[in-house]
């Protein structure tokens, strides 16, 4: 057999188990990159629940705030019918 590299000579073993670990490097990867894309979609959702709850969160603490300094400067809340 001739050392000539052409079209019609069929692939030898180790350039086809080049070929091969170069796609399944490729293909690994890109798996990867999904897999952290959807990771980040999903922190991105939970990242949203965390902004809402934080924010009523200081909502409430600066109503509980106003109500203290409001008590605190002598200022009573009316009664509330019951």
């Amino acid at each position: 057999m001739k050392n000539v590299l052409n079209d019609n000579d069929p692939l030898p073993f180790i350039t086809l188990s080049a070929a091969t670990e170069r796609a399944m490097a490729f293909l690994k990867a890109t798996e990867q990159k999904k897999k952290d894309t959807d990771d980040d979609a999903a922190r991105g959702g939970n990242e949203q629940e965390k902004t809402d709850e934080h924010t009523k969160y200081v909502d409430t603490r600066l109503r509980e705030f106003r109500t203290f300094e409001r008590r605190a400067a002598g200022f009573t809340p009316a009664k509330r019918k019951t």
